[in-house]
């Protein structure tokens, strides 16, 4: 077993999970890739590759306890904690006590109704991927952006809603005493991101962590105005 605490950020792609990684880990640097509203080059660094993606969480799901045993043990034990940047529900799926003493799983869970944005938000985050609708388009140049921009949006938002959904099957079977549920846009409020900070720290017994309130504000900021434009259109 692993005597070191654990801090398990848990999901979906565009929900603010490395910039929930990246106060945990004391940094406060908020910059993105210049993709527009992302968080992509703060100083957060992984403790254990290939534990991060979607595809990543379904190898482990199919490794034996043994298997799993010998992958955490590759965590990097450098600091009092380690904090891990998992974008895909399917982590919370790990039955992580078998292998550690002290754990918290905070999972990003927005509301229903906001998956569009999210969705809206994710093609804002990243540069546009190759979809297999593309692949039967023969010429792309003479197919309008805006129409390229809403079928990718329109697949994002049907994967998010399909992980959404699968999540919630398993939500209720997830101890309460090692998982915390948090809204991704409750992280605008800076109470209530201090809130969740603090619940990290106490529960794993760890020094209390001020939240960088004047480095993050610029980077609420934007992407507190994207939101309140896309909701509330």
């Amino acid at each position: 077993m692993i005597n070191q605490p654990q801090i398990f950020v848990i999901y979906e792609t565009g929900q603010f999970g490395r910039t929930v990684c990246t106060v945990l880990t004391k940094d406060s640097e908020f910059k993105g890739d210049g993709h527009g509203v992302n968080n992509h080059k703060s100083n957060y660094k992984p403790p254990l590759e290939n534990f991060h993606w979607d595809h990543e969480a379904l190898a482990l799901l199919e490794k034996t306890h043994d298997e799993l045993k010998t992958f955490f043990s590759g965590i990097k034990d450098t600091t009092d904690y380690s904090v891990h940047n998992l974008a895909s529900y399917k982590y919370a799926e790990i039955h992580y006590e078998k292998y550690f003493t002290r754990y918290l799983k905070v999972i990003m869970l927005p509301k229903r109704e906001c998956l569009r944005s999210f969705a809206e938000r994710l093609y804002e985050a990243h540069p546009p991927e190759h979809y297999w609708y593309m692949e039967r388009i023969k010429n792309l140049n003479k197919v309008p952006d805006y129409f390229l921009k809403e079928m990718s949006i329109k697949e994002k938002y049907k994967v998010l809603t399909e992980r959404f959904n699968r999540f919630l099957k398993i939500k209720d079977n997830l101890s309460e005493k090692d998982t915390i549920f948090f809204d991704p846009l409750d992280l605008f409020d800076h109470a209530k991101f201090q809130n969740l900070v603090d619940e990290c720290t106490i529960r794993l017994g760890l020094e209390s962590i001020v939240l960088p309130k004047t480095q993050i504000q610029m980077f609420l900021d934007k992407n507190k105005s994207f939101f309140d434009k896309h909701l509330n259109s």
